[in-house]
């Protein structure tokens, strides 16, 4: 008898230790009383919890009996942390935040200057293409030189008609409009931009 006495009573002592509680919480701004959506909440010792729907709500389940300190956060909010201690009389609390005081950034000078230097002196990228690779692609296709621009760095070439044979060729990604064929310091193609037919 004695036996089953203790039996009761730590099943008794283990169900009051493990009781589970629920605690519904709405989140609430301090200044026009609306609903906060996206609020973090977390019970700080099982890092358990949620954020707050779009009417500002959170229902937490199987909060253990005891203190428990409850945290919310949310951006251009003060965080903050409450207390409970469980059970409750009352399991639907509204907690009210504080908006942060916005930070004033530093100024910020942004200065600049000139060089002496002319835009025709500046270093830019020349590719020469040898006679060799000249010849060798004119015997794999005479009279086209879109396969030999598409060996050199930085340009790309693609057919655009398969019926006329047009080929746009796009330098560093840029699309074919923007690019323009020299011969002897004359523009080619002129009213064919995008579609070069080289």
């Amino acid at each position: 008898m004695k036996k089953l006495f203790s039996i009761v009573f730590f099943l008794l002592v283990s169900a009051l230790l493990f009781a589970q509680n629920k605690l519904v919480i709405t989140v609430t701004d301090s200044t026009g009383q609306e609903k906060l959506q996206g609020v973090s909440i977390a019970i700080v010792k099982t890092k358990k919890g949620g954020t707050t729907d779009s009417s500002g709500r959170l229902i937490l389940n199987n909060i253990p009996n005891g203190k428990q300190a409850i945290s919310f956060s949310i951006i251009g909010y003060k965080a903050k942390t409450v207390d409970f201690v469980f059970p409750l009389d009352n399991p639907e609390v509204t907690i009210i935040m504080e908006k942060a005081e916005e930070e004033k950034m530093e100024e910020v000078i942004v200065s600049s200057s000139r060089t002496e230097s002319r835009i025709e002196n500046l270093p830019t990228k020349v590719e020469v293409l040898g006679a060799e690779e000249v010849s060798e692609e004119v015997g794999i296709k005479p009279g086209s030189i879109a396969s030999l621009l598409g060996d050199v760095a930085g340009i790309q070439t693609q057919q655009t008609s398969a019926a006329t044979g047009n080929t746009e060729m796009r330098v560093q990604g840029l699309p074919g409009k923007y690019t323009q064929i020299l011969k002897d310091g004359m523009p080619l193609f002129g009213g064919y931009s995008g579609s070069f037919s080289i």
